[in-house]
């Protein structure tokens, strides 16, 4: 199996597949998820997603401004130079100016406001669509993180040192020859299926990190470990 997932690894990372990565043997204990708040504000500050929507949004808006500004009439502006009088008079010199505006020059460029504002509702709705779904995503993978945290912490600093005390107690009882062999077979056949499910917690806290990093967009900052107590898988 662990050469299996080393392969798999290669296929999605692009590692070479002579020479797959290798693992670390031990399992670390589980750190304390961080807020929701805190994860959130992660998330709508880094998340690619979330960027994306509010460029598009910058984008829309600078367009509505833009056909707003081609809405106002351009003026052509003239300047027309002539002399007057009649021959043998003094010439009269007439400098005029003029302005000319197009008309109607209060209906310019309707369609492509009305488009441009359109467009940037549109882009505005899509953001709040994503930033909806992504919080639910992300609420939901930082309960199933916390839940399997708690549940790692219970195993190993409740159930374990329990379990080892009893074993211990019993092999001496074993040795004493007051307790019979099946009861001690029995006990370790227990503590075994302890490190099972055990497992299986610590592989429901890895993936529900995994799947909160993936809603978030980015690895979460360090926080502290939870304390492991002797006998952790």
């Amino acid at each position: 199996e662990l050469r299996s997932s080393r392969i798999r690894l290669c296929e999605v990372t692009g590692w070479p597949l002579d020479a797959p990565p290798q693992v670390r043997a031990g399992l670390e204990a589980p750190r304390t998820p961080p807020s929701l708040a805190s994860v959130m504000r992660i998330a709508g500050e880094r998340h690619p997603e979330l960027r994306a929507r509010r460029a598009a949004v910058a984008e829309a808006h600078a367009r509505v401004e833009l056909a707003d500004r081609e809405a106002w009439p351009t003026p052509v502006f003239g300047v027309q130079f002539a002399r007057e009088g009649s021959a043998g008079t003094p010439a009269n010199y007439v400098l005029l100016g003029t302005m000319g505006l197009p008309l109607p020059f209060w209906q310019l460029n309707q369609g492509e406001r009305a488009r441009a504002r359109v467009d940037e509702d549109v882009a505005h709705a899509e953001e709040d669509a994503a930033a909806r779904s992504l919080s639910s995503r992300i609420a939901r993978s930082h309960s199933e993180l916390t839940s399997a945290a708690e549940r790692v912490a219970l195993f190993t600093s409740n159930v374990a040192p329990s379990l080892q005390e009893s074993l211990q107690l019993l092999r001496r009882g074993l040795d004493a020859g007051e307790i019979p062999l099946l009861d001690v077979a029995l006990a370790r056949e227990r503590f075994l299926q302890f490190q099972r499910d055990a497992l299986t917690a610590y592989a429901d806290y890895y993936r529900a990190l995994a799947e909160l990093e993936s809603a978030v967009g980015a690895e979460l900052p360090s926080a502290s470990a939870a304390p492991s107590a002797g006998g952790a898988p």
